[in-house]
């Protein structure tokens, strides 16, 4: 496999099981304190929504200084815009991307250290992270079959 793909395959695994385990935690903790595990995931899943926010305000040319990790902040970005698309969070058109990223890191940021956030946000979170772990896992899948084909073509020849 090329070094460029499996790179790529690795950080959507990460952020494909990141993504599902935030939206379980979400479920699972409405009403109640995190656990220091889930706190942990919700500063993880934050440092994600950090590289998006980055990828965002380099394309939005507000910040187009050096990223942190440009290949993985773009990705993560374009990922993030995908998701958003599918659950319709950027319902209001005035407000640009950023920020709307930006209040979502906001959010995991709030719930990790355990302060209550509305039944809609939380909904609206674990419906980004639904969508942004799907495109993550069809990352990986489409990967699997690419390099299946190829391995077949390698048979072939």
């Amino acid at each position: 496999m090329e070094r460029a793909a499996a790179a790529s395959v690795g950080t959507s695994s990460r952020y494909a099981v990141l993504a599902a385990n935030v939206s379980k935690v979400i479920v699972a903790s409405s009403g109640r304190a995190l656990e220091p595990a889930e706190k942990k995931l919700m500063d993880r899943a934050a440092e994600l929504l950090e590289k998006i926010v980055e990828g965002s305000q380099f394309i939005e040319h507000s910040e187009a200084h050096a990223l942190s990790k440009p290949r993985e902040n773009l990705f993560a970005f374009e990922h993030a815009i995908s998701a958003l698309r599918k659950v319709d969070i950027s319902r209001d058109a005035e407000i640009e991307l950023t920020t709307i990223f930006a209040v979502l890191q906001q959010d995991l940021h709030r719930l990790a250290t355990d302060e209550e956030i509305e039944g809609s946000r939380r909904l609206a979170i674990r419906g980004f992270f639904d969508a942004l772990g799907e495109l993550f896992y069809r990352d990986i899948a489409d990967s699997s079959v690419m390099i299946q084909e190829t391995d077949f073509e390698r048979t072939l020849l």
